[in-house]
């Protein structure tokens, strides 16, 4: 594996060593050491990153509504919501006979009223012709038995 050489690096040994090959080597091993921590560096960040990422999921799935819960959900109110339709449809159906029933009640009491008024015209009539003498004559004249 070819390990860039850190010239910073290289200058400093070069200054402490006489020798060029001697620092060469020296500055390749120490770059070659830091690369190499570098690289276990960035492999325990991909691992810690898969593992958090993973931890974070999890919780996500604790708190959040997943589709299949949404589904649970979603099925008992549909089943509610039937009860409470039949429920419903029952009591309208019930508050339908009721309502035909008041309806007829209402028919017999307006036949029954209309009845009376009418006993009651005929009545208050006869009354004002036998009650009133002028009326008595007005009428037989009205027929031609008076004159």
């Amino acid at each position: 594996m070819a390990v860039p050489i850190d010239i910073e690096i290289y200058e400093i040994i070069k200054g402490i060593v006489d020798n060029d090959k001697k620092a060469r080597e020296i500055s390749i091993a120490i770059s070659k050491v830091v690369y190499e921590g570098l690289q276990k560096l960035e492999e325990k960040a991909d691992e810690k990153k898969k593992i958090i990422k993973s931890e974070i999921k999890d919780e996500l799935r604790k708190e959040l509504a997943t589709k299949e819960d949404i589904l649970i959900v979603e099925e008992r109110l549909s089943g509610e919501i039937k009860t409470v339709e039949e429920r419903l449809t029952g009591e309208i159906k019930t508050v339908k006979e009721k309502i035909k029933v008041v309806e007829e009640k209402i028919k017999t009491s307006e036949e029954k009223l209309k009845k009376m008024f009418m006993i009651g015209f005929i009545i208050l009539g006869f009354l004002i012709i036998f009650l009133n003498q002028q009326s008595i004559t007005f009428i037989l004249k009205i027929l031609g038995l008076l004159k």
